[in-house]
């Protein structure tokens, strides 16, 4: 397909009257056929690269994601834009999942995203083989090595799915890769030979200021500026998330507790509270955050140093 098609899709689709630099590489690349590996920084348009190739394509593209927040964020962003999109997340009936299959097979969607634990299993990999598939996209890719700051050991048999679509081309995207989580995921996917596609992950709209403090809590209650948009607050364990944001209720903000220990219906509802703006401050371990796509977080604070400063990037 043209760059001149390609471009076509984008303006139409997203609006956007050009790609952001580095992005027009890799669509090009993908749509024709290529496997490829895109690092890319955060805020940097990464599901741009393969929702363009998967659109052009046309067919149905499988987006393999770590998070559930990711997942549904994304596909209403693209249900929004008109475009046929499932998310496989959350705990779905025999009977929901085979019909969801079964329109699916049927190319009524144009993207399906699905968890790792849930794409290698029995039932999906049967069906897989029917898939109208034309492209993988593996999210967050660095999840599928032990020095990545998010290990998901689910991805490292990714290789399973690669191997059950031979002839699909594969993109694994992520914003953060050091060499040795690079050759993980070469080696995970069987993609030694694809080309990597890197951008500076310089960030010059972004400050990091360093608050020496006697009290995590006056600092932080001067520092927090919900007024102004959203805010983040990264704690290390989960019962702190829900600590700190009772603390915070107790001062008169509006704040919510997010860890991957929650069920699903309170994590959705955290989320979506915070998203909407009604709670605009959330407290949370990493498992918030990935692929999160709002233009007002404003402040992002860490109450307790990192493992790495990969993992504080």
């Amino acid at each position: 397909m043209s760059t001149e098609a390609l471009l076509s899709i984008l303006q139409q689709v997203w609006g956007y009257s050009a790609f952001r630099p580095g992005q027009s590489e890799i669509v090009e690349h993908v749509a024709q056929g290529g496997n490829a590996i895109a690092l890319l920084p955060t805020g940097g348009g990464k599901s741009i690269c393969y929702q363009v190739p998967g659109l052009a394509r046309q067919g149905l593209t499988i987006v393999v994601s770590p998070l559930i927040s990711l997942m549904e964020d994304q596909v209403a962003d693209l249900q929004k834009r008109g475009i046929s999109a499932l998310s496989l997340a959350g705990d779905v009936s025999i009977q929901t999942w085979d019909q969801w299959m079964d329109r699916a097979i049927n190319g009524e969607f144009a993207f399906l995203y699905i968890s790792p634990e849930r794409a290698l299993s029995q039932r999906f990999l049967e069906r897989l083989p029917h898939l109208p598939v034309q492209l993988l996209a593996i999210d967050e890719a660095h999840c599928a090595s032990q020095w990545g700051h998010d290990f998901r050991p689910h991805y490292t048999r990714l290789g399973v799915l690669r191997k059950s679509l031979p002839d699909v081309p594969c993109l694994a995207v992520t914003a953060s890769a050091t060499a040795a989580v690079l050759g993980d995921i070469r080696a995970i996917l069987d993609m030694e030979a694809a080309p990597v596609f890197q951008r500076s992950f310089d960030r010059p709209n972004i400050s990091i200021h360093v608050h020496p403090t006697p009290t995590c809590e006056s600092t932080l209650l001067r520092l927090l500026q919900p007024s102004i948009g959203r805010q983040i607050i990264y704690t290390r364990s989960r019962s702190q998330t829900v600590q700190w944001a009772k603390r915070l209720q107790e001062q008169g903000i509006a704040a919510k507790a997010y860890h991957a220990g929650m069920n699903l219906e309170e994590r959705s509802a955290h989320q979506h509270a915070w998203m909407s703006g009604e709670s605009p401050v959330m407290v949370a371990t990493n498992a918030f955050g990935m692929g999160i796509d709002q233009s007002d977080v404003r402040q992002v604070f860490h109450l307790d140093l990192p493992d790495s400063l990969e993992s504080y990037y």
